[in-house]
């Protein structure tokens, strides 16, 4: 069990739905059972996520919004995340240093990538979108 890591977690490679594009049928049906069965949480995410869950059956419906707001993502958009200059040097810098994560359009400031629109809602924007 050399794969446990300090906090008793089995990192589980390879099993990442974008490497498994090319399984035979049985060695994918095995490796979603696996990732599903490996869920397990600790008792207070338990807790918690029950919580949240009766509170969203009883209070009615609701929209799940995944914003994507990642570090990678912003690092291969090339595009500023909105959460101020502390965030936005972080995001700065990692690009820099690792020009080939940019995944199009080399010449363009992040202005023009915005106005093109080729950046992700940041999370302002995105909560503009829907309480309108």
């Amino acid at each position: 069990m050399d794969r446990l890591n300090r906090g008793g977690v089995l990192i589980l490679g390879g099993i990442y739905s974008k490497l498994s594009k090319n399984l035979p049928l049985d060695l994918q049906k095995l490796r979603c059972k696996v990732a599903f069965h490996a869920l397990r949480f600790v008792s207070p995410i338990q807790e918690l996520g029950d919580k949240f869950a009766r509170r969203l059956w009883i209070k009615g419906p609701y929209i799940a919004l995944h914003l994507r707001l990642e570090k990678d993502v912003w690092v291969r958009s090339g595009c500023l995340t909105g959460f101020g200059p502390k965030h936005d040097d972080i995001i700065w810098k990692i690009g820099e240093a690792q020009p080939k994560l940019l995944t199009d359009r080399l010449n363009m400031t992040n202005t023009q990538r915005r106005l093109a629109g080729l950046c992700p809602l940041n999370a302002l924007q995105a909560r503009m979108k829907i309480s309108v």
